[in-house]
């Protein structure tokens, strides 16, 4: 994962960190601690992601390690228009908002810690785009912002 160290990470690392749906690999003990992907997160449902972000923070909540390998290479080619890819972020966003929200809802209170540390990173984020004047990850970073108060309405409706 780029700017990720190779390494072993446990709970409570943040989970958004650590890899995608697209490089990911569980063992199946690993699988049957944590339970199935939650069907309201990821592609084709009502919020279009998280689904593996969520699963890795409860792989990891359940005490597995997760191990990032700079060895695994995936290649994944830049394909979407800038328009497509403020919706992403916005999915990134929402999905960030209602897993954040589903934990805290369940009693636990470090998915909130966790939650304000990646939302400080995306404020340096921001800030940084802000001294560069880089308006297209400006513009990548108010979608995310948007997704994220879409996800926190979503999230607290949901009861």
């Amino acid at each position: 994962l780029p700017n990720r160290d190779a390494g072993i990470y446990r709970w409570p690392e943040n989970p958004f960190r650590l890899g995608h749906g697209f490089n990911i690999a569980l063992r199946r003990a690993a699988l049957e601690d944590a339970g199935p992907f939650d069907e309201g997160l990821g592609a084709g449902s009502s919020v279009p992601a998280a689904e593996d972000t969520d699963m890795i923070y409860r792989v990891m909540r359940k005490g597995w390690a997760v191990r990032c390998d700079d060895r695994i290479t995936v290649r994944h080619h830049d394909w979407r228009s800038h328009t497509e890819q403020r919706r992403v972020y916005q999915a990134y966003g929402m999905g960030f908002a209602v897993q954040t929200l589903k934990h805290a809802r369940a009693g636990d209170m470090t998915a909130l810690r966790v939650a304000a540390t990646h939302l400080a990173r995306h404020a340096k984020w921001i800030g940084l785009a802000l001294l560069r004047g880089d308006r297209r990850a400006l513009s990548y970073q108010r979608a995310w912002l948007r997704g994220v108060i879409a996800g926190t309405q979503r999230g607290l409706r949901a009861r």
